[in-house]
C-alpha cells in the first residue's frame, strides 16, 4: 500500500552557500530563549508540546502523532538555503523540515524532508494535510539514532528542484519541488526530537514568479490575478520568448475576494468586505467603480453577455447590477437550503441563467433571472473537491457546457433540457496527477483558462479538455508526421525529429515553416519501421504560463514492420520463501509443521502468473512482466529478513542479495522484485500451524536499489497473491515510470481528491482502467534509461515476437502470457470469428479478475471471449454490436407501468426481468424499473444468500460523486435485513468514504420475504436524492454491480460470488418507454 519514489540525479543543483549578500536571513539559536517557552514568537509552533529545553527545541510527539510542526515566521522564495541540526531523543521518533507551504496555519501544499533514523531520509508532500510519501534517501554512514546531524536543504523555485545535505554530504539532488515558494518549520513526528541552530536564508529572489494564485481572470493573453505575498493586484504578461512579466494594476488590493472575466474585455474585482466591484478595462486600466447594498458576507461575481454583474453572498442571496452599479434584481434563499451553506462560486450564462457553488455540501442550485427576480431552482450534487465553475461562451442551450475546477481535475459537463444545468460528465483531464485546479474561467475563443495554485502557474486548456499532447501517424513509405495544438498563436518555432536512419545514420529533421494557426505540424520521410524516433518539442508548445524552461523531448516508436509484434519486457522476480514461522509466545515445544504442499506451491505460483497476464491483457499487449518464480525451503523467524525484525519492515537488501545469489541470480537485471513469505503461526485451538497474512502489502520504488520492491505475507485464501501482485506491482510501475519523468501516470489509490477518478469500479476495474487509458507510446519511455544513480540500465528491453495478421495478438510464443494460439484465435485473420472485434479487443472483453481475492471472485454470469463464435453469451447480438458481449442481458430500464407495492413479491407491471443467473451455487433473477423519481429493483434468490449490490447513479464511477450505493441484504437467517451505505467521493478535503447520514434507510421503501424453501424475494424502491445527486429519470444512464454469499461450509467460503466479473459495473439505460409498450 506505500508508494515510495525519488528522482535522484547525478549533479548537484550548484545553489550558493550561505552569502553575505543574502537578501534575507532567519536565525534561531534557543539558548537566548526562556526554557519552558514554546518557541514563540520566534517560532510559530502549530500543535502543544514544543518547549525550549536545555538550550534545544524540543517536541515530545506521543507514539502515532506525526508532522508536528513550528514554523519559521518568513515567507521563503527565490533561491533558498535550510538549515538546522537535530537529534532523536527516543526511539522510532523522526524529524527534518517541512518547507513551501502555503499557510502557517496548515501544512497546505508542503514538501517534507524526515530523518527517520540510522541510514534514511523519508521525503514527500501534503496535498490537504495529508503527507504523501514520494521515496527516501540513503546516508553513506550509519548514524547513531540519537546523535545530533546537521540536515541542510537547498531549494532553487525557478527550476523547481532541490538538493539534500546531511553533515555537509550531499545525499539527494534534482528533487522535485512541487510548490516554488512558501513557509518553512521544523517537523517532528512518533516521540522526542530536538533541534538546534535553525537557519533560513534568502540567496535570491526572483521578482517574476507567480506565488499562489487563487481568484483570477482573463485579460486577452494574460492573467490578472491576486498576489498574497505582495497584497497587489498584478497581470501576468507572456512575452515573445515566453518569459513572464508581472504588471502591477493596483499595489493595493488585499480586499479584493474575487475577480471575473466581462465579455466586452477587462474583468471585473470584488471587495467583498467593503460592498464593492472596480471595472478593469481590457488592457488593465482601471475605469470605475460602484458601491452596493443587501448582501451578506459577498464572496463570488461574474459577469453575462449583457454586462451585468451578479453578485454571489456565502448564505446563497445574489444581487444583480447593470453596467452602471444599479440594483436590477435580486434572490434570497430560503432558510432551510441556506441552514449549513457555505456558498461560494457562481457562474451565468448569457441568457441570465446561472449556477452557485455550495462549498459545504459539493452541491449546485440553478439559477434564473426572471425580471426583477432570481429564482432559485433545482439542486445538483457536483464532483468531490469542486471550487470554481464556468460557461462555456456559446449561446446556444444544446451547445453549452459547464466547466468545473475541481482540484485534482477539471470536468467538462454537458448542458441540455433533459440533464439541466448539473449535466453529465463528458469528459476529464488530468493534467497532471498533482493538479491542483481552484479557479476556472472561458475566454472568448472557447479556451478554458485554469489556476493551477499550488504548482503556482495558469494553464490553458482547449474546450474538449484534452492535453496539447502530440499525434502522430507513420505511412507505409517511411514519412512521419506529427501533429500538436499550441494554446496561442505561434510566430517561431524550435522543433525536431530524430532516429537512426536503415544504414545506421543519425537523421534530424525542423520545420520549414510554422503555421499562423494553433495547429502545427513536422513531417519527415526515411523513418524506418520499429526505430526509436525523439519528438522534441519547445515549451511554448505547451500550455503552461509561466512556460516551462526547457523543452520536452518524447520518447517515441515508429510502428513493428509487417509480421511483428512489439512490447516491452520487464524483468520480474518472484521470491516465495516457504517455511516462516511466527516466534510463539512461549518456550513450549510445538510439532514441527508440514512443508507447505506442493498443491499451494502450484496455487502461489499460478496466482502470480495470472497476475502478470492481467497486465499483458490490459496493456494491450504491450507491457510484458516477465516473471520468474523461485521457491526458497529455508526455515525462517518471522521479520528475520526484513529491517527492524518486523514481518512489515522493508526487506533487507543484503539478505535478498544473499538468496538471489545461492540462486545464481543478480538482483540487479531485474527491474521488480516481489517477496512472499509463507507465514504461519501454531494456532493451539487448532493444533495445526496456520499462514498468518492477512491481505495487505507494502512496495518502494527503485530509487535505493535500482529496482521495485514489494513484499506481503501469504493470506490462506485464494486469489489473495493475484490481487496483491496486481495492486502492489502497480506501486512499482507508478514509481518507474516516474523515475523516466512520466509523473502523470495515476496512483492506484483512487480519489478525486488526488485526480484519480473516473468511470471505474474497486480494485481490479480500477487497476485495468489505469493500464487500459495509458497512452501506447508512453510504454516505450520504459525504455530509457532512468535517471537514478542506483541503475545503471534501462528498466525494460524491446520484445519481438511473430504477429502474422497484425491484430496485436502474438501467434504462438510460450514465452508471452497469451497468444493466438493459446487464445483460440487464427493467426492469419485479424478477426477470427468475424465479429467486428479483432482478435486482441475479443481477448479483452475481460479484465482478468475471475481468481478475485479482494472480496468478490468469480464471474458466475458471464461467458467467456469466444475468438471464433461471433456471440459469445448467445443473445442475438454479434459482439461488435453488443454493448456487453459476454453477459446475456437486457441492457434498457424501462417505465413502470404501476407503482410498486413493495411487498416482496414480483409484479410484472412493476418491474421486467433484466437478467437471470442459473449456477450450480445459487440462482438468480434482477428485475428493474423506474418511476416517478424511484429506482425499482426486485430480486429473487433460490435459497438462503446474503446479498451486495452497488449503484453508481450516475454511471461516472465509484469514486466520483456521492451518487453511489451500497445495499448490503442479509436473507441467509429468518429475518432477513438491509443495510445501505452511500460512497462519498464529493466530500471536500477527503478521500472517499461511507456514510450512512445522507440517506437514512427509512427513505427507501423495501421488504425481504423469506420462503419455507429458503428462497427469498428483496424488493427495494431507491428515490432520486438531493443529498446526493442521485436523480431516477428518462435519459439517465447507472451502473450496477452484484454479489451474492450463498449460505456454504468455511471449506468452501472463498468470497462473494460476482456476477459480473469481480468489481465491473455493467451499464442501464432508463428510457422513456412503459413496460406494456416494451411487450
Amino acid at each position: 500500500m506505500m508508494r515510495m519514489r525519488s528522482l535522484l540525479g547525478t549533479a548537484a543543483l550548484g545553489l550558493l552557500a550561505a552569502s553575505a549578500d543574502a537578501q534575507l536571513r532567519f536565525t534561531q539559536d534557543f539558548e537566548r530563549l526562556a526554557a519552558g517557552s514554546d518557541g514563540s514568537p520566534a517560532l510559530h509552533p502549530l500543535q502543544p508540546g514544543w518547549v525550549v529545553e536545555g538550550g534545544a527545541y524540543v517536541q515530545s510527539a506521543a507514539e502515532g502523532r506525526y508532522d508536528l510542526v513550528a514554523f519559521f515566521p518568513t515567507y521563503l522564495r527565490g533561491r533558498v538555503l535550510l538549515r538546522t541540526k537535530l537529534a532523536h531523543r527516543s526511539a522510532f521518533a523522526g524529524g527534518g523540515l517541512v518547507f513551501a507551504s502555503s499557510s502557517r496555519e496548515r501544512l497546505e501544499h508542503a514538501t517534507m524532508v524526515r530523518f527517520d533514523g540510522l541510514q534514511e531520509l523519508l521525503y514527500g508532500t501534503f496535498r490537504d494535510g495529508v503527507f504523501e510519501p514520494d521515496g527516501r534517501l540513503i546516508v553513506p554512514q550509519q548514524l547513531a539514532s540519537d546523535a545530533w546531524l546537521e540536515l541542510q536543504l537547498e531549494l532553487d523555485e525557478n527550476a523547481r528542484r532541490y538538493a539534500v545535505k546531511v553533515n555537509g554530504e550531499l545525499v539527494g539532488t534534482d528533487l522535485p519541488l512541487r510548490t516554488g515558494s512558501g513557509y518553512a518549520a521544523l517537523q517532528a513526528s512518533n516521540g522526542r526530537v530536538a533541534f538546534d541552530e535553525v537557519y533560513a536564508e534568502i540567496q535570491r529572489d526572483y521578482d517574476r514568479n507567480v506565488r499562489w494564485p487563487a481568484r483570477f481572470a482573463l485579460l486577452g493573453e494574460s492573467f490578472a490575478y491576486v498576489e498574497p505575498v505582495h497584497g497587489r493586484l498584478v497581470a501576468a504578461d507572456r512575452e515573445d520568448d515566453g518569459d513572464l512579466e508581472l504588471r502591477t494594476l493596483a499595489p493595493q488590493a488585499g480586499a479584493i475576494s474575487a475577480l471575473a472575466s466581462r465579455r466586452s474585455g477587462g474583468f471585473a474585482a470584488l471587495e467583498g468586505a467593503a460592498r464593492r466591484v472596480r471595472l478593469f478595462d481590457a488592457s488593465g486600466r482601471a475605469e470605475g467603480d460602484f458601491s452596493f447594498g443587501g448582501l451578506e458576507q459577498p464572496v463570488d461575481l461574474d459577469v453575462d453577455a449583457a454586462g451585468r454583474v451578479h453578485v454571489l453572498a456565502e448564505n446563497g442571496d445574489v444581487l444583480v447590477l447593470d453596467p452602471a452599479g444599479r440594483a436590477i434584481a435580486s434572490g434570497f434563499l430560503d432558510p432551510e437550503r441556506r441552514s449549513g451553506a457555505r456558498f461560494r462560486a457562481i457562474a451565468v450564462r448569457g441568457d441570465g441563467r446561472g449556477l452557485i457553488v455550495d462549498g459545504a455540501t459539493q452541491r449546485g442550485i440553478e439559477l434564473a433571472l426572471d425580471g426583477e427576480l432570481v429564482r432559485h431552482l433545482g439542486e445538483h450534487a457536483l464532483p468531490a473537491d469542486v471550487r470554481d465553475v464556468a460557461f462555456s461562451r456559446t449561446e446556444s442551450a444544446e451547445e453549452a457546457r459547464l466547466y468545473l475546477a475541481c482540484g485534482g481535475r477539471v470536468e467538462a459537463r454537458q448542458l441540455s433540457a433533459s440533464t439541466g444545468l448539473g449535466g453529465a460528465v463528458e469528459s476529464h483531464v488530468g493534467v497532471e496527477r498533482r493538479l491542483d485546479a481552484s479557479a476556472i474561467e472561458v475566454a472568448s475563443d472557447g479556451w478554458i483558462g485554469v489556476v493551477d495554485r499550488a504548482n503556482q502557474r495558469f494553464l490553458r486548456l482547449p474546450p474538449e479538455l484534452s492535453r496539447a499532447e502530440p499525434s502522430w501517424s507513420f505511412e507505409s513509405d517511411g514519412s512521419w508526421r506529427a501533429t500538436w495544438r499550441s494554446p496561442r498563436e505561434q510566430e517561431e518555432l524550435v522543433a525536431a525529429l530524430s532516429w537512426i536512419d536503415a544504414s545506421g545514420q543519425p537523421r534530424r529533421v525542423t520545420p520549414k515553416h510554422v503555421s499562423a494557426q494553433r495547429t502545427q505540424t513536422l513531417s519527415a520521410a526515411g523513418v524506418p519501421r520499429g526505430a526509436a524516433v525523439r519528438l522534441e518539442l519547445p515549451s511554448a508548445c505547451w500550455d503552461e504560463v509561466p512556460a516551462r524552461e526547457e523543452g520536452r523531448i518524447l520518447a517515441l516508436r515508429s510502428p513493428a514492420p509487417p509480421g511483428e509484434l512489439h512490447a516491452v519486457r520487464l524483468p520480474v522476480l518472484a521470491l516465495v520463501f516457504t517455511d516462516v514461522r511466527h516466534r510463539p509466545q512461549s518456550e513450549a515445544l510445538l510439532p514441527e509443521p508440514e512443508p507447505l504442499p506442493s498443491i499451494e506451491r502450484a496455487r502461489i505460483e499460478a496466482e502470480l502468473r495470472e497476475g502478470a497476464a492481467f497486465y499483458w491483457r490490459n496493456s494491450g499487449a504491450r507491457l510484458w512482466p516477465d516473471l520468474q518464480v523461485r521457491f526458497l525451503d529455508e526455515t525462517l523467524l518471522a521479520g528475520a529478513l526484513h529491517a527492524g525484525g518486523e514481518s512489515e519492515g522493508e526487506p533487507l537488501r543484503a539478505e535478498l542479495e544473499a538468496r538471489a545469489r545461492a540462486l545464481q541470480l543478480d538482483l540487479a537485471s531485474f527491474s521488480s522484485v516481489i517477496l512472499v513469505s509463507a507465514r504461519r503461526a501454531f494456532d493451539a485451538a487448532a493444533g495445526a500451524w496456520v499462514l498468518q497474512g492477512r491481505g495487505g502489502g507494502l512496495t518502494i520504488g527503485p530509487e535505493a536499489h535500482g529496482y521495485g520492491l514489494s513484499w506481503w505475507s501469504l493470506p490462506a485464501h485464494p486469489g489473495a497473491s493475484f490481487w496483491l501482485f496486481v495492486h502492489e506491482f502497480h506501486h512499482q510501475l507508478d514509481a518507474l515510470f516516474a523515475a523516466v519523468g512520466h509523473h502523470e501516470y495515476w496512483f492506484n489509490h483512487f480519489s478525486p481528491t488526488i485526480g484519480t477518478a473516473a468511470r471505474f469500479g474497486e480494485h481490479h476495474d480500477g487497476n485495468a482502467y489505469l493500464l487500459r487509458s495509458w497512452p501506447e507510446w508512453k510504454w516505450w519511455a520504459l525504455l530509457e534509461r532512468p535517471a537514478l544513480s542506483s541503475r545503471r540500465s534501462a528498466f525494460a528491453e524491446l520484445a519481438v515476437a511473430r504477429d502474422t495478421d497484425g491484430d496485436g495478438l502474438p501467434d504462438a510464443d510460450p514465452r508471452l502470457p497469451l497468444d493466438e494460439l493459446r487464445f483460440g484465435s487464427a493467426p492469419d485473420r485479424a478477426d477470427s470469428d468475424g465479429d467486428g472485434l479483432s482478435d486482441l479487443a475479443e481477448a479483452q472483453l475481460e479484465i482478468g479478475s475471475a481468481l478475485g481475492g479482494a472480496g468478490w471472485t468469480q464471474a458466475v454470469f458471464a461467458a467467456k471471449p469466444g475468438p471464433r463464435l461471433s456471440d459469445a453469451d448467445g443473445d442475438g447480438l454479434a459482439d461488435g454490436r453488443d454493448e456487453e458481449p459476454l453477459y446475456p442481458l437486457t441492457t434498457e430500464i424501462f417505465a413502470a407501468g404501476t407503482a410498486a407495492r413493495v411487498d416482496g413479491e414480483r409484479g410484472a407491471r412493476e418491474a421486467a426481468r433484466v437478467l437471470a443467473v442459473a449456477d450450480p451455487r445459487f440462482a438468480l433473477e434482477l428485475a428493474a424499473a423506474h418511476r416517478d423519481g424511484g429506482l425499482i429493483l426486485q430480486l429473487e434468490l433460490d435459497r438462503p444468500s446474503r446479498l451486495e449490490l452497488l449503484l453508481d447513479g450516475a454511471d461516472d464511477g465509484w469514486f466520483v460523486g456521492r451518487e453511489n450505493y451500497r445495499l448490503r441484504c442479509d436473507a441467509s437467517g429468518r429475518t432477513p435485513t438491509l443495510d445501505l451505505a452511500v460512497h462519498d467521493a464529493a466530500t471536500r478535503g477527503r478521500w472517499p468514504f461511507e456514510t450512512r447520514e445522507l440517506v437514512p434507510l427509512a427513505s427507501l421503501a423495501w421488504k425481504a420475504v423469506r420462503r419455507d424453501d429458503g428462497a427469498t424475494c428483496f424488493e427495494v424502491v431507491i428515490p432520486s436524492s438531493a443529498a446526493t445527486g442521485l436523480c431516477v429519470a428518462a435519459g439517465r444512464t447507472i451502473g450496477l454491480a452484484l454479489a451474492v454469499s450463498p449460505q456454504q461450509s468455511a471449506a468452501e467460503d472463498h468470497g462473494a460470488l460476482s456476477v459480473f466479473e469481480p468489481h465491473r459495473f455493467v451499464r442501464f439505460h432508463l428510457v422513456a418507454r412503459a413496460l406494456t409498450d416494451a411487450r
